[in-house]
């Protein structure tokens, strides 16, 4: 090993070590639940360490998980068996995705200097940049998928990938190997099978690979099938949690409402709005601060046109590459994951989508700065600004985490805590509360998105999932204003009447900062049925209550 190599490894390590101190310092290995994603995993996980299968056993009739592929489920399981402790063990669970998270950044940085061919410098870079940008943090920190999936899907691009266009040869261990490799991701996230498509379409442009493209993409198809036949299955006799967003969401509360113009469902107009919120969040992900600003001054149409221009650009390289038959990997997957993504309708979740391509994003607009900057020494330079500028909004995005003390978890979006979150020592005070004054057997459910799971896990009360008395996903823009103002006056009824079927027991409200959202469907209902809900519990302050249903039906 030579001194500049030493070197360098003293700096990766270093490095690494750095990212890893700060994974450590904002993760809190008591708190869980409120990302949603987070609560479904761990209970999942739960529920296989119990025998159960693939259910939710904190949920009313343990209905099938059918949503989210089991293995990142699977993979928490056995610390379930070796630490059944709850919130003890989530020390064990927390501390596996962020060995995860630093393995991912491990192989980024082998992935782009010995595999693409960048500088020691760029890898660090990359890594840095991704290593310290809020949502990535936010899903390394939490319990989410995401550092799985970039240590699959970059061990396939390492095996895939060849520095300075040499061929590949692909022997049957190494195939079958990335047919495991391939599958895992499948089940892992159902976006893995952007990447699995790309990899077959790349097989078949190589020369004497087209045989082993039919062959790699048939095997994965068939590896998917029994996931596929079992969600499909359990789909039809369970209500799961997309049942909740699709079925329960459209028809049980629209028909209820009569309200059969409320959607004006336009394939196109709904994928061109997706794609215009993407071109933003592109920006707003490589300069993350910059969301703090996305709403002064217009200044989010400024973030538009940077991220078109980017989209621009990748667009002409991808035209360049076709016509010189260079098609690259990691540029097809890149390009097919762009164009699928836009089908997500739940926007402001972009930037955490984003997350699994943004090194690949990023290196390929390196060679943005080749084409206008013709010296070396102004190449490094104008890099070197972006990726300090990048890293300071990096930093600047999590600092108010790291000074703010007992933070209950980073915000979703990944940028700041916003001043009325309900401190944690209220919901540990519900918690016992809960625990202390009702049984085992009764329901304990909440209004509250993602947070049911959260109750139900540190409650061990079952609960219910529910999506449908929320207008977040239905975009106002394509409401009537009679739909949208009827919309609001039946809220009230339709959740009564939820309560009643399904005999719940006990209603938590939250309110946070004390304020009251006049649209907030627990305070309509508790407003029109009034003699119908019982006080019992008040946090120290008065965030959280906790009500007893007078009138649920036996």
């Amino acid at each position: 090993m030579t001194q500049i190599t030493r070197r360098y490894s003293i700096v990766f390590l270093f490095a690494l070590v750095a990212i890893g101190a700060l994974y450590g310092f904002m993760m809190r290995p008591q708190v869980t639940g409120f990302l949603y994603d987070d609560g479904i995993y761990l209970m999942a996980a739960q529920s296989l360490a119990l025998g159960k299968g693939y259910v939710l056993n904190g949920l009313v009739g343990e209905p099938a998980l059918y949503k989210y592929p089991p293995l990142f489920s699977a993979i928490l399981a056995p610390i379930w068996l070796w630490a059944p402790h709850f919130p003890e063990n989530l020390f064990w669970f927390k501390g596996l995705n962020i060995f995860l998270g630093l393995l991912s950044l491990g192989l980024l940085f082998y992935y782009t200097t010995r595999c693409r061919g960048f500088s020691f410098k760029t890898g660090i870079g990359l890594m840095l940049l991704l290593g310290t940008n809020p949502w990535f943090i936010d899903s390394t920190v939490e319990l989410m998928s995401e550092p799985l999936f970039l240590v699959l899907s970059t061990l396939l691009l390492v095996m895939l990938t060849r520095p300075d266009n040499k061929t590949l040869s692909l022997t049957k261990p190494n195939i079958l190997f990335m047919l495991l490799l391939a599958v895992a991701i499948l089940y892992t996230r159902s976006l893995g099978i952007v990447l699995i498509s790309a990899i077959g379409l790349w097989l078949w442009f190589q020369q004497d690979h087209k045989k082993t493209a039919v062959i790699f993409s048939a095997l994965c198809g068939l590896g998917l099938l029994p996931w596929l036949f079992w969600s499909a299955h359990q789909s039809d006799g369970t209500v799961a949690i997309q049942d909740f967003l699709v079925r329960t969401f459209q028809e049980s509360y629209f028909q209820s409402l009569k309200m059969d113009f409320l959607y004006e469902y336009n394939p196109l107009s709904l994928y061109t709005e997706g794609a215009v919120q993407l071109f933003e969040k592109i920006t707003l992900t490589i300069f993350p601060a910059l969301t703090q600003f996305s709403r002064l001054n217009n200044l989010g149409n400024v973030f538009l046109l940077l991220g078109l221009s980017l989209m621009g650009f990748l667009i002409y390289r991808s035209l360049q590459s076709v016509r010189k038959k260079e098609v690259s990997l990691a540029g097809l997957y890149l390009g097919l994951y762009l164009f699928v993504l836009p089908l997500w309708s739940f926007h402001e979740q972009y930037p955490r989508f984003l997350m699994v391509i943004l090194p690949l994003l990023i290196l390929e607009l390196i060679p943005l700065f080749s084409t206008y900057f013709k010296t070396p020494r102004t190449r490094i330079i104008v890099f070197s600004f972006v990726l300090l500028l990048s890293l300071g909004t990096n930093l600047y995005a999590v600092s108010p985490v790291l000074t703010r003390a007992q933070p209950n978890a980073i915000q979703p979006a990944g940028i700041t805590m916003p001043a009325n979150l309900t401190p944690w020592e209220d919901y540990t005070a519900l918690f016992q509360f809960i625990q202390t004054h009702t049984r085992s057997d009764e329901i304990v459910w909440t209004d509250q998105l993602r947070e049911n799971f959260l109750l139900s896990l540190y409650t061990q009360r079952t609960t219910l999932d529910h999506f449908f008395f929320y207008t977040q996903p239905i975009n106002k823009a394509r409401l009537t204003p009679q739909a949208l103002q009827l919309l609001f006056q039946q809220k009230a009824d339709v959740m009564y009447q939820y309560l009643q079927q399904n005999s719940i027991t006990y209603l938590v409200a939250r309110y946070p900062a004390g304020k009251i959202n006049p649209f907030n469907p627990t305070e309509l209902l508790l407003k029109r049925y009034p003699d119908q809900f019982k006080k019992l519990f008040s946090s120290p302050t008065g965030q959280l209550h906790l009500y007893q249903i007078t009138t649920t039906k036996k």
